[in-house]
């Protein structure tokens, strides 16, 4: 091999060498690197709302079920049920890599204690502000492609995204009951000027989210607040 060739080949190896540690790093630091639009965020929220849809679904003779939560719960309620029915335990799903809120170390889990006896908050995840909000008491018969249940933290009725929101206002992502996930810079109050909601049960574009929502429902903030979970697991309904 002459050394023309030998410098080909080691510059082949390089390459090859880089991009499978690129391949490896990147999808594991989510949103840090990858940014608002990456794929860390949008499958954090994909992953939610999978687990809510097998919640959902899961009911007493497979019934459809809604989570036990109540108006002026937090979304941390939200993800104590599903950690606790769904396995989705790890913490950083509801807390992103690049939000100016989030603390400096990411707490790892959901929440602590015996699934056979008690379990409660972990107490770091149960005090840091969420990246996202939730919607709750959805209608059981709410169309699953249109219907929003879960966003990036800080959407205004404007349809725009609060300075604080972790992306600092630049956009947010929205997550529907069929799992889909879509960003959106903002949203707008016409079909033709770009991304839009619709108004629960008609074909009327509008920018507020609570507007898609269907009656009833209401929104789990990201902020903190106290939740005393049942003493025992045998008290949660059965799945």
């Amino acid at each position: 091999m002459t050394k023309v060739q030998k410098r080909i080949v080691g510059c082949i190896i390089a390459v090859t060498m880089f991009l499978l540690v690129a391949a490896i790093v990147l999808p594991s630091i989510g949103g840090g690197i990858l940014g608002p639009t990456g794929g860390g965020p949008s499958s954090d929220l994909s992953q939610i709302a999978m687990a809510f849809v097998a919640y959902r679904n899961s009911g007493p003779g497979g019934e459809l079920r809604n989570l036990p939560v109540k108006l002026g719960d937090s979304a941390h309620v939200a993800a104590f049920y599903l950690a606790k029915k769904e396995r989705m335990y790890d913490a950083s799903y509801y807390i992103f890599n690049g939000d100016p809120l989030a603390p400096q170390t990411i707490p790892d889990l959901v929440l602590l204690g015996n699934p056979q006896y008690s379990q409660r908050l972990a107490p770091n995840f149960a005090q840091t502000t969420l990246s996202i909000v939730m919607a709750a008491n959805i209608s059981l018969n709410a169309p699953l492609a249109t219907t929003p249940l879960a966003w990036t933290r800080g959407l205004r009725a404007d349809g725009t995204w609060s300075p604080d929101s972790p992306w600092s206002g630049r956009g947010g992502h929205i997550a529907f009951l069929d799992g889909h996930v879509e960003w959106y810079d903002k949203i707008y109050a016409n079909a033709t000027q770009g991304q839009t909601l619709f108004k629960y049960g008609t074909n009327q574009p509008t920018t507020n989210i609570h507007e898609a929502l269907p009656p009833g429902a209401f929104i789990l903030g990201a902020e903190p607040r106290p939740f005393v979970p049942e003493d025992s697991a045998a008290n949660l309904p059965n799945k």
